[in-house]
């Protein structure tokens, strides 16, 4: 039997810059790297909710094409990441 879940998030709003104002969630652990021509993207349960949320902060209505979310190793990866830019494209 499947079991249903619920998640709330905060969403950041889109700033005038085309870039969203966005924290991780406490605890984050979120990594990105390149092993054997793959990305892998890995993380706790707290690092992939907060990338949940820029999914979600970016899918929003109104959100302008070209709006993007910076993730590096000042900003929430773990130390070593790749950085990884999050682009809404319609």
């Amino acid at each position: 039997m499947e079991k249903e879940i619920e998640i709330t998030l905060e969403i950041s709003d889109v700033t005038n810059a085309g870039e969203t104002a966005f924290s991780m969630i406490k605890d984050s652990e979120l990594s990105v790297t390149l092993s054997d021509e793959e990305f892998l993207i890995a993380g706790n349960n707290q690092g992939l909710l907060s990338l949940a949320a820029c999914f979600m902060g970016l899918a929003q209505e109104g959100v302008p094409d070209g709006t993007s979310i910076r993730l590096t190793d000042k900003n929430g990866l773990l130390k070593g990441s790749l950085d990884l830019m999050i682009i809404k494209k319609e």
